[in-house]
């Protein structure tokens, strides 16, 4: 038989294992989330500016006047950005494309909700070493579709800090449980 102490210990500790692990998932999940809707806040932002930019004039998007709005949104010019003006039938302008950054695809989806003038939000592979995020915005004017936008960005940062917040829960995790268990076993 175990004494009390140490069934209290093992009790104690058993609990507050439970505790910590419902706290670091929510917690977990909170900032999945969060960062998850500023990716995506951040994209509408950026496509919004430019829309209205290709209402007054397309023939103002060159790649300079694009990185000055992601540096504005993002406080630097993220390195694997994306951006694409399209016409209505999905061709490329070829007058706003960098030839370092392959085609962004265009889905059939994104494409028949841009004829319905309906954003779509995408996550692809197959761009880089990460997915890429995109958002393709409609350009209506009139009520009829003039151009469409698609803006993405690489989600290499966004990995990476889920990455970093998971060892730091399994660095803290094993440490707050053998502090709690030798306090408790103290006590």
């Amino acid at each position: 038989r175990r004494s009390i102490r140490t069934r209290l210990t093992l009790w104690y500790t058993g609990l507050l294992t439970l505790t910590l692990i419902l706290l670091g998932s929510v917690t977990y999940g909170l900032m999945v989330n969060s960062l998850s809707r500023d990716i995506d806040t951040t994209l509408e932002k950026i496509a919004g500016v430019l829309s209205q930019q290709a209402r007054r004039e397309a023939s103002a998007f060159f790649p300079g006047t694009v990185d000055e709005i992601f540096r504005r949104f993002f406080g630097v010019s993220p390195l694997d950005r994306y951006f694409e003006m399209r016409d209505p039938r999905g061709q490329r302008d070829p007058r706003l494309q960098r030839p370092s950054n392959p085609s962004l695809p265009l889905s059939p989806e994104a494409q028949a909700n841009a004829t319905r003038g309906l954003p779509t939000w995408e996550t692809i592979e197959g761009l880089g070493d990460y997915p890429v995020r995109l958002f393709t915005q409609p350009v209506m004017q009139s009520g009829h579709l003039v151009n469409l936008i698609q803006v993405g960005f690489s989600l290499q940062s966004y990995y990476e800090t889920r990455r970093h917040f998971l060892r730091i829960l399994a660095l803290v995790f094993p440490i707050a449980l053998l502090l709690a268990g030798g306090g408790g076993w103290l006590l």
